[in-house]
């Protein structure tokens, strides 16, 4: 039996005693937390997909901490939840207007940081595409057919939702290569085989909706 994987949340600051807290409330609520120490590596781990959420500090050594912010709210439409030592006002109404979904002033209980995170997920809905016989919903990294759930990998749900959050767009290999597995140092066969298994688990019908785009790579078609 293949196990479901558990929705992930990023962990964002370069304190390691903060990340510790923040992952120790992540894991109270059921959920995995990976951490980074620094914006290019959240970034790399927002890109490898199943990141349903995540608690930022502001004062990264590598980048802006606002400008991550909208990045991960928007680009990649990651439920943000601001977590700084910063109290002022004009900073937590910036951080909201970016499309942080929260802002707790540090030092934060553990038990705070959870219930804040659990009220969060609550609160959003669900983000939802459906084709074929199929429903993914984005959020829960859950994918069904006919009703009944289709068991993905991490890495097989996250190139169907990056196709599928971008219908009519074609996409070459290497692109997929860099925004779902985060890194050019796969081949261009590892989509390919991920493509052809994700076929086969989705079934005939919605396996149609992945078009393969000659000379280019592949393109998620809704109209098929």
């Amino acid at each position: 039996m293949q196990l479901v994987d558990v929705p992930r949340v990023l962990i964002v600051d370069d304190d390691p005693t903060a990340r510790e807290v923040a992952s120790h409330a992540v894991r109270r609520e059921g959920l995995m937390p990976v951490e980074a120490p620094s914006a290019c590596r959240a970034l790399a781990l927002a890109r490898s997909g199943g990141v349903a959420a995540a608690v930022l500090d502001l004062g990264l050594p590598d980048r802006d901490g606002f400008s991550l912010l909208t990045e991960l709210a928007h680009t990649h439409r990651s439920l943000t939840m601001v977590v700084s030592a910063d109290d002022r006002e004009a900073s937590r109404v910036a951080a909201l207007r970016l499309g942080a979904c929260d802002y707790v002033v540090k030092p934060a209980s553990i038990a705070e940081l959870g219930a804040r995170l659990t009220a969060a997920l609550r609160r959003a809905p669900p983000r939802l595409v459906a084709f074929a016989d199929c429903v993914v919903d984005l959020d829960a990294h859950v994918v069904r057919r006919d009703g009944h759930q289709v068991a993905l990998t991490r890495r097989e749900h996250a190139l169907l939702a990056h196709l599928a959050t971008h219908p009519g767009q074609a996409f070459t290999r290497q692109h997929l290569l860099i925004a779902v597995w985060g890194s050019r140092s796969y081949t261009r066969e590892t989509v390919t085989e991920h493509v052809r298994t994700l076929r086969q688990k989705l079934g005939p019908d919605a396996a149609r909706c992945i078009v393969t785009v000659p000379g280019v790579g592949y393109r998620f078609d809704l109209s098929t």
